[in-house]
């Protein structure tokens, strides 16, 4: 179905069709108007239509994170951190023009200095962007090109509890005190002052994360229950948590008396 209706002194053009997006543009003139709906209509019986997407890789991202961030529970930080990283590597790219071929390239870069589990979640931000634009936003692409990459098997990272002779020389540095926050309250000031009591006390194999994985397994180990612990950490899928949880053998034999 077509329709042209004059608007603001000029004419616009609309053309739907089962299987496409609303296609629309506007004219000065009513013929060219009308010669551009008879051959959209063509290209569209045809199948070869191919709607023009006016929007770049850096917008879609920019719209994402002011409509849709927001909305996500427990959301933190290294969301809009990947997005940032996503807008600066990608710019001013048409999202039509974004190709396997394109994220590949940004998926080797990456890898050169990041494990394979943190390009995995750029791109899962992206997809999701990419699959909210098609979905939601009316963006007439084919595919979501994400879809088309390949990784090799990824292990699950490791978990690192703390042991007690590590917990002793970092329990007065403030940072510690993170571990029985939200992930929200990540801050860049309290990564470095981390590193700082990590480094004085000289140990060199823990993440600032486990110190996570640290408190709810000490949680745990107090008797709380799961929907406690989660109350405090702010884990929503409790299958996650209990990947954190690595109660001590010693401990439980006391607790069964």
């Amino acid at each position: 179905m077509a329709n042209i209706r004059m608007r603001q002194g000029r004419y616009q053009a609309q053309v739907r069709r089962h299987g496409y997006p609303q296609a629309t543009k506007t004219f000065t003139l009513i013929t060219e108007a009308k010669k551009w709906v008879k051959a959209t209509e063509i290209d569209m019986e045809r199948q070869q239509f191919s709607p023009k997407i006016n929007m770049t890789v850096r917008e879609m991202l920019e719209r994402y994170e002011q409509i849709c961030l927001p909305t996500h529970k427990g959301a933190d930080t290294s969301e809009k951190y990947r997005v940032k990283m996503l807008k600066n590597y990608f710019g001013v790219m048409p999202l039509d023009q974004l190709t396997p071929a394109h994220l590949a390239r940004y998926r080797d870069t990456r890898l050169k200095t990041v494990q394979p589990i943190t390009v995995q979640r750029d791109f899962t931000v992206l997809r999701s962007a990419i699959t909210t634009a098609m979905i939601e936003w009316d963006i007439p692409l084919k595919q979501n090109p994400v879809s088309k990459i390949r990784f090799r098997k990824v292990d699950k990272p490791s978990v690192r509890v703390m042991s007690d002779d590590e917990e002793i020389p970092l329990s007065d540095a403030p940072v510690f005190m993170y571990a029985y926050c939200k992930p929200t309250s990540y801050r860049a000031k309290t990564f470095r002052e981390f590193k700082r009591a990590r480094d004085k006390a000289r140990i060199t194999d823990l993440r600032f994360h486990d110190l996570r994985h640290t408190a709810t397994t000490r949680l745990f180990e107090r008797g709380l229950g799961i929907m406690e612990v989660a109350s405090i950490t702010g884990h929503e899928d409790l299958k996650m948590l209990k990947r954190y949880t690595h109660l001590r053998a010693e401990d439980l034999v006391a607790r069964l008396g």
